[in-house]
């Protein structure tokens, strides 16, 4: 596994337990790091996160966002790197482009 896969997998494991234990999100919501992506001079990481319900995709991201500089602060202490990339958040979008994806695929079958 190479030293970037490496970085990628320890802050998907960190930030998820982070957000678990340190982030206050309403009840019956779900946030799951879905990928995290590192820079290849290890000065940014792009964390994706699956969120649910999809209706408040948006509202817990924010919270997530607001707590954002103490999340940082504890990864850089747990992971304890010389420097540990900066992180940005997104909203993984992947599973609704995969049914809409299906979606046409069936529509089309249909329509043959």
């Amino acid at each position: 596994m190479s030293r970037l896969k490496k970085v990628s997998s320890l802050i998907r494991e960190e930030f998820s337990s982070l957000v678990r234990q340190d982030v206050e999100l309403p009840s019956g919501s779900l946030v799951t790091v879905s990928e995290v992506v590192t820079s290849p001079d290890l000065m940014e990481a792009k964390v994706f996160l699956s969120i649910v319900p999809k209706n408040k995709e948006e509202e817990i991201l924010e919270l997530i966002k607001k707590e954002i500089y103490f999340l940082q602060g504890e990864l850089n202490h747990k992971l304890r790197m010389k420097r540990t990339p900066k992180l940005s958040l997104y909203i993984d979008h992947r599973e609704q482009r995969a049914a809409r994806i299906e979606q046409l695929i069936k529509q089309e079958h249909a329509d043959e």
